[in-house]
This record gives C-alpha cells, structure tokens and sequence, in this order.
C-alpha cells in the first residue's frame, strides 16, 4: 500500500501547527501524504503515452545518482518522499523521484492507470537526474527528451493496454447534495480559480507558517486545495473551492485506490469538510509492518460520511482503463 500511495504523491498545502497539535498531526502523516498531492498528480490530465513516429530530441548533457532523500521528510515517517521535475528556463531539467513517478511524468501517464511489469528494485530507488539541452526548449519538447532519456539511459520499452476495471461512481444521494458553494471575502461565489503559485521561495514559506488553531490554518488554504488532517480513529477533509471532479480525484487514495468518476452533473466550487474514520486504523486492517493497532473509529467510514455529510453517494460500477505493460527496464549506470 505505501508504494502505491507513493506514486500518488507530490505537492502539499498545509502548514506547522503549534505544540498543542503537533502529536495529532504526525499521527495523521500517512492519510496527510497519502492524499498530498494537492495538486501536481491529482490534476493531472487522462492522457496516453503514445510512440513517437519521428526521433526525439535529446539532451545534451544528463546526470543521474541514486538518492538517500529528496530532501522531502516528515518526522518519524520512513517513507521516501519524491521532488517532482522541474523544467527551466535555458533547458534545464531536474527530477528526484521513483522511476515509476518519472516515467508517469515523461509519458504524460495519469494516476489512474496502472503499471505492470515493473522490477521490484525500481520503487526502492529514489534517482536525482540533472539535465540539460541545448538552446531554450519549453516544457513540452523537454518531457519528450526526458522519454529520449528514460528509453537510452533505463532501455525502457512499454506498451499500453486496455482492460476493464472497477470503479466508483460519485453520484448524488437520494435526498439530495449538501455542498455548499465557495464564496469570497466579500461573499460573491467563486467562479473560476487563480494560476498555481509557481515560486518555489512563496511555497516553501507557506509551508513553514505556524498558525495557532486548524480554523487559522484552512482560512489560509489557497482556492483549489485540499486538506486532510486527524489523529487516530477519524480524519477531517476540508477543501476550498473544488469542483465535484476534483473531490472525485481526490477520494482515489481514500477507497482503497480505486478510480472515481464524478457522475454528480455538479458545476462550480464548493467548500467541503468532512469527518471520518481511516480504515487503515481500525480492528483487522493491516500495514506494511504487519497488525494496525486496534482503534475503534470515532467517526463514520468514508462512504457513510459521504453521504450522511455531503449528501454524496459512491455506487461501484467497471469502467476500462488503461494499463501500461513494462516490457524492458533497466538499471542505469551512475553519471
């Protein structure tokens, strides 16, 4: 379960709470981590990976190391925490992640389809890669170098294909939704959301903001981010201005990784908050270590909550899916 939750990660918005909070916080990092990812894989878009007909560009200079960390940590937590690439200005490319994340990345390959075939070494690597090309390509001629990469430097060949998977669908209850939609300072409904921010100094410091209460904490969340915070027994999703689709996404790593298609016809922004109990935590449920510890839950499961809170409703149903099939991989010599 953490490898795959590790391929669902990236980007986080939250701060440090205070002492009085810290201890629920950090029993809450793997719900936290499981669903971070605000943002980077959640949006990413349902594409393909697709051949290329014509040869692709190449860098001319390229790096790759083996990593202990990415310098991503949270405090007591062992699990090895990705960077996601960075294209720049000038041609440069930087990346400290899984292969698997670096592949999804490069191929443009979304969450929800699954990769099979992969050699059990290639999740416990985390590989640092530096390129750069020459001339100032822009970010889309430079993914399709970091394929050139990936298929010279790992040998990777892999094909897609397509099977029938289950999934959910999140549909309206029968009473009705409770959503309530986003509104902003001055109380008009908000309609559209601002560009992410992109400075890597603005998120590091927001990241490191001490507030005093939770309720100081989700009035900071950004418009179109996605919080989960608790302790033992129960979790608390807030959310600020999302669609109905983006809650979709989100509740992937929440029911057992599996794809939920937004059926609700719901347009425009909502602010959500949601109170229930993490499975993972309670009598039965097992962990990567073996035995979770015995908690009885204090709230409600994910799919109760759902309904009893947001007046939402997960019905199962199979939908087909891309698979990508990992003919060949390899690991890369150090450079």
């Amino acid at each position: 379960m953490i490898k795959r939750i590790q391929a669902t990660m990236m980007h986080r918005m939250g701060g440090r709470l205070r002492p009085a909070k810290v201890c629920a916080l950090r029993a809450a990092c793997f719900s936290a981590v499981a669903l971070s990812i605000v943002t980077g894989i959640l949006n990413a878009p349902f594409m393909q990976a697709q051949s290329q007909t014509e040869p692709k560009a190449s860098f001319e200079v390229a790096s790759i190391k083996i990593a202990e960390n990415c310098g991503n940590t949270v405090p007591g937590f062992p699990m090895k925490i990705p960077s996601g690439p960075s294209y720049q200005a000038g041609g440069r490319y930087t990346t400290c992640s899984q292969l698997s994340y670096i592949i999804r990345k490069a191929y443009q390959v979304d969450i929800f389809s699954q990769f099979k075939g992969f050699p059990g070494w290639s999740e416990d690597i985390l590989y640092k890669i530096e390129a750069k090309a020459g001339g100032n390509p822009d970010k889309e001629q430079m993914r399709l170098m970091v394929q050139s990469l990936l298929e010279e430097r790992f040998k990777l060949k892999m094909h897609r294909e397509t099977k029938d998977t289950p999934v959910y669908l999140l549909v309206i209850a029968k009473d009705g939704h409770k959503l309530q939609r986003a509104k902003d300072e001055k109380g008009n409904p908000i309609v559209s959301l601002p560009p992410p921010e992109q400075d890597p100094e603005k998120i590091r410091a927001r990241r490191r903001t001490s507030y005093s209460s939770m309720e100081e904490m989700m009035a900071a969340m950004p418009p179109g981010s996605i919080s989960i915070m608790g302790g033992l027994g129960s979790n608390e999703l807030n959310a600020k201005a999302i669609s109905t689709e983006r809650l979709a996404t989100a509740l992937y790593s929440l029911v057992g990784m599996r794809r939920v298609i937004d059926k609700t016809g719901l347009t425009g922004l909502y602010d959500l908050k949601m109170t229930y109990s993490d499975s993972r935590n309670q009598p039965g449920a097992s962990t990567a270590t073996g035995s979770a510890p015995v908690v009885e839950p204090s709230a409600p499961t994910i799919f109760k909550a759902l309904q009893e809170q947001l007046g939402l409703k997960l019905e199962e149903d199979k939908a087909a899916l891309d698979e990508f099939v990992i003919d060949n991989v390899e690991k890369p010599s150090e450079n």
